[in-house]
């Protein structure tokens, strides 16, 4: 999809707006990148945190040790132990920080709503103009498109979102 997309920037606008929509692409590209080493790394947690006593253990009723290793196994733990194996790798790494976390999440709203406002601008410059910049062909134009079956407009629309 990136490579379309840096294609069709190319070829279809001016290029102070092909030069903007490229750095966006790139962005996006090295936020999904980050994603994904967090979201397909292997978390691992080693050291104390990662064990229970067995005397703990072996105190419960056998309905009980079922349940705590259930417990145990979803618990969230927070811990000096944890390290990362990441993809493609066999080597253990440091964790991501809380704050490495918050930040990518952060990048990939910003990343989203700047995607939704291109979709918008790309579609305004191609049907109306405005803004200039645009140098695609004129049949990718659609012009203005019928309302579909059902749609309300006017006061029916005020009137069913309940603004009358």
């Amino acid at each position: 999809m990136r490579a379309k997309v840096r294609d069709l920037a190319a070829e279809r606008l001016d290029e102070v707006h092909a030069d903007a929509l490229l750095a966006f692409v790139a962005e996006v590209e090295a936020v999904q990148e980050e994603r994904n080493e967090v979201l397909h790394s292997r978390w691992l947690l080693r050291g104390s945190d990662s064990m229970k006593p067995v005397s703990q253990f072996l105190s419960l009723s056998e309905d009980e040790r079922l349940t705590c290793l259930h417990q145990w196994e979803r618990e969230a733990r927070a811990s000096e132990g944890w390290k990362l194996q990441r993809n493609r790798s066999m080597e253990l790494t440091q964790r991501f920080q809380m704050q490495q976390l918050v930040q990518l999440e952060r990048r990939l709203a910003r990343a989203e709503n700047v995607a939704v406002q291109w979709h918008f601008r790309l579609a305004s410059m191609r049907e109306s103009g405005t803004p200039a910049g645009w140098r695609g062909p004129d049949e990718a134009r659609r012009g203005p498109q019928p309302l579909p079956p059902g749609a309300l407009t006017g006061g029916a629309a005020s009137e069913a979102q309940g603004l009358l």
